[in-house]
């Protein structure tokens, strides 16, 4: 823990960056030889919610500039649909 904690707390580096690191460290790895950054900030999110490690904040929103909400069947705002199969002619899952 002693090395992520000091490479999180390293000034000027971003998330992306300080997961890479600590991938490098540890040469955390997937199959194709490429760094594991994306599941490392994971994991280093999920643990500074459980106070192990603070992270930063991020240096930048997402790309598109909007904020993420979660979509459940309680939030969509499509209409319920309430017929018989018998009367469903065509069907398009998008």
């Amino acid at each position: 823990m002693k090395v992520i904690s000091e490479t999180v707390t390293t000034k000027g580096l971003g998330r992306t960056a300080i997961s890479e690191k600590i991938c490098e460290q540890f040469l955390w790895l997937k199959a194709d030889g490429k760094l594991k950054d994306m599941s490392c900030r994971v994991a280093l999110l999920r643990n500074g919610k459980g106070r192990l490690v603070q992270l930063a904040a991020p240096l930048r929103r997402n790309g598109n500039g909007k904020q993420y909400k979660h979509r459940t069947m309680l939030n969509d705002k499509q209409p319920l649909l309430n017929l018989s199969a018998g009367k469903i002619q065509d069907i398009s899952l998008i």
